[in-house]
């Protein structure tokens, strides 16, 4: 799912930057959103986390 999210926002990125100025938009919600999945996927695979 990161690097999903990571490759629309590439797409956004290069396509439409000027979605990324503005506050709360679905671009910086999901910049938001990969970092807080790579996070959980590091800490998953370091042991810290349990599995639901």
């Amino acid at each position: 799912m990161a690097a999903g999210i990571g490759v629309l926002s590439l797409f956004v990125f290069l396509l439409a930057p000027q979605y990324l100025l503005a506050a709360f938009n679905a671009a910086t919600v999901n910049v938001a959103i990969l970092a807080l999945s790579v996070i959980a996927l590091v800490e998953l695979l370091r042991g810290s986390l349990k599995r639901p």
